[in-house]
Formats: structure tokens, sequence, C-alpha cells
């Protein structure tokens, strides 16, 4: 029998039919399915599911979306351990195979799978290998809105923290997968999560061809530039510097790129001198970190850019210089005497005429540098107390001629 025979139209049964439905489920609201669901046990969970069903399957996008919502809205709601490992399956499977639907729906799923990964306590054996390959390999995380990119790198994040033995037998597809998902994020919102995620990832996967690509995609952040929009937000310059540093140095084979950026940014004019303060802090971890023969090759470069900061006429001796001329003469003497002696007969060569000429009013800051290389060990103090000396003296006739 036809439905328009009764005098009712198919668009007005299908309204009477999920009014019935969600009386059926939700008779006083929530709480009330709350109650039936976890407090009494009334009604099953597939059961609920069951009932939704139709919705889910109706040729209304907002029928369906509206449904979606509300079955994720209820998971949501769940206790942690109230899903049994079989039925958070069933759920994964079903909100992964709803991420290729229309933007509200999927970002509806998006939320479902971000509580049950990060807030289930019955995790299924193997979940983690589909979720990866169906969120992030197949997905396209750069194209969500910052809201939803933010729970996907949490679902991310803790599978670095609590699967990472699982997830390591990926090796190179893993940072490979990584590296297009982050890539191209610039929001301050995401970024801590990135720095953090990329430690792991750094420290945990074979990296291979890959390591110079894994290494740029935060090296483009370098120098921060950002200015916080409140005083009250949790997210500052410093938090996003210290964050971007400890991924620079995070591997060995970081090194040569590393050493590159810092010579990129200490000879760029762009660069403000409140930047390559910046450069000099990262050379000051980088030559404490890295393996003191690195640094070898670049050591003409790194001490004029310490230089060029710590000679800056308009304005005093920032700390970072002598941190980092100090991590670099400690790395080199480490590195043997031919190279201590190296930076001595540089840093000599390179700070003789801001001693000599007084006049330019910077022999007290450049003392004080040669000074801070020399507390490095007996070779290097001789070698540069050699020289300093005549200065000094050759100054103070100056003064009484």
């Amino acid at each position: 029998m036809r439905l328009e025979s009764r005098g009712i139209s198919p668009r007005g049964r299908l309204f009477d039919y999920i009014v019935h439905l969600q009386n059926m489920s939700t008779t006083s609201g929530d709480s009330d399915l709350y109650q039936r669901l976890v407090v009494d046990r009334s009604l099953a969970l597939s059961d609920y599911l069951e009932l939704k069903k139709p919705l889910l399957f109706s040729q209304s996008d907002d029928v369906r979306e509206a449904t979606l919502s509300e079955i994720v809205d209820t998971v949501c709601s769940l206790p942690g351990d109230f899903l049994t490992r079989e039925q958070v399956a069933l759920l994964l499977d079903f909100l992964l195979g709803r991420l290729e639907s229309s933007p509200v729906a999927a970002s509806h799923a998006v939320r479902g799978i971000h509580h049950l990964v990060t807030n289930s306590q019955n995790h299924p054996e193997g979940f983690e290998k589909p979720l990866l390959q169906i969120m992030f390999i197949d997905g396209n995380v750069q194209g969500w809105d910052v809201e939803k990119r933010v729970l996907q790198y949490n679902v991310l994040e803790w599978l670095l923290l609590y699967r990472l033995q699982e997830l390591k037998p990926l090796g190179s597809n893993f940072v490979l997968m990584f590296i297009k998902t982050m890539g191209g994020e610039r929001h301050p919102r995401c970024l801590p999560m990135v720095f953090r995620m990329f430690v792991i990832v750094a420290r945990s996967f074979p990296l291979g061809p890959l390591v110079e690509d894994l290494f740029e995609v935060i090296a483009c952040y370098f120098p921060i530039e950002f200015k916080q929009a409140s005083t009250d937000s949790p997210i500052t310059k410093q938090l996003l510097a210290e964050g971007c540093m400890k991924c620079l140095v995070a591997h060995p084979d970081f090194a040569p790129f590393c050493y590159m950026l810092i010579e990129e940014k200490f000879t760029d004019d762009d660069c403000t001198p409140e930047q390559k303060e910046d450069t000099c802090e990262l050379l000051a971890e980088a030559a404490s970190v890295f393996p003191p023969e690195e640094i070898v090759d670049h050591l003409e470069s790194m001490l004029g850019g310490v230089r060029i900061v710590g000679l800056n006429p308009k304005g005093s001796l920032p700390d970072c210089v002598p941190r980092a001329l100090s991590a670099v003469t400690n790395a080199l003497n480490s590195a043997g005497s031919e190279a201590v002696v190296k930076l001595g007969s540089q840093l000599i060569e390179n700070l003789e005429p801001f001693v000599l000429q007084a006049e330019m009013g910077l022999t007290e800051r450049a003392l004080a540098l040669l000074r801070c290389a020399a507390q490095a060990g007996p070779a290097i103090r001789s070698q540069i107390y050699d020289h300093v000396t005549p200065w000094i003296l050759m100054l103070v006739q100056g003064t009484w001629m």
C-alpha cells in the first residue's frame, strides 16, 4: 500500500519514525539515556545503535549527520571502562569509515575516534595500524580546521606515548607519514604537539634517507616568529622556541643540517638582532649535544656569528654569547688539541681589532669573549694569554703616551 493512499507523505512518515525512535532511546533526554545505558543497563548499546541504524542510512544528509552527532555524543559520555574491546573495535571501524563522508559527518567521526582512542581503557589488539592507515596515511590532516587537527594530533601523540612498540615495525613508513602529516602546520595551538611528537619520532624510528626531509619539517619554523595575542594564553614564544630547538638537536644525524641552518641565519641580513640571538642559543645547544667533530668544518662561520651578536655596538653582551662560545670551546677541546688550536687562532684573529681599537668601545666585551674561551682548558688558555697580555700592555702604554 502506498503511503499517499493513507493521506501521509513519505517525508511526514519519516519524521514520525525519527520521533518514535528518539522517544524510545532518549525518553527524558541525554541523562535518561545515560541512566538506561550505564546505570540500569536496561538498554544495551547494540540495541541503541540498532535503533539509530535506519537514520544513518536516511536519504537526508541532515538526518544522517544529526544521528551520527548524537551517537558520538553518547559514546563520548560513556565511562572509560564501559566499552569492551569488541565494542571499541566495532565503533572505531564504523567511525573510520565515516571519514570519507560529508565534512560535517567526518568531523563528528574525528571527535568520536579521538574519544575512543584517548579515553577507552579496553583497546582492541592491533587497532593502531588500520587507524594510522585511514586517518593519517590515506587522510589529509592539513585539510581540516584547527579544532579537528588538534584532535587528530592528540590521537597520534597518544599512540606515540602508549603504543610506540606497536608502531616501531612500521619503520621509515611511519616517518614518511609523519612528514606528510605535519608538513605545513602553522597554527600556534598545534605546534607544541608537533614539536613533542617530532622528538619521539626522531629518537625512535630509523631515519635513513629521510633524515634531511624530517629535519626540514621543523627547520622552517626557526627562528620562531610569534606575537602572543594575550598574556593569559598558555602558548608563548618561549614555549615554541624551546620546543623547536629540542627538535633541531633531537638526532645526531641532524648535526650537519643544523649547523648549516645556524650559518644561514647568522649571515642573513634580513634576520633581526633578536633572531640572531635565537640563533646563538641554538648554537649553544647544538655544540653541547652533537658530536664535537661536526662543528669543525663550520667553525669560521660559527665564530663570525658569535662575534656579530656579541660585539653589536647597539646593545649589551647577550647571555647567549658566552654560553655559545663556551659550548663550542668545550666541544672542540674534547675533539683534540688541533681543533682547539684552530679555534684559538680564529678567535684571536677575529677579536684583535676590537681589543686594540679602544675608540670603538668594544674592548671590554672582546676581552670577555676571550676570557670565556680561555676557561675551556690549559692549551687554549695559554694560547690566548700569550696574545692578550701584550695587547693589554699596548693599551696601557697608549693611555699614558
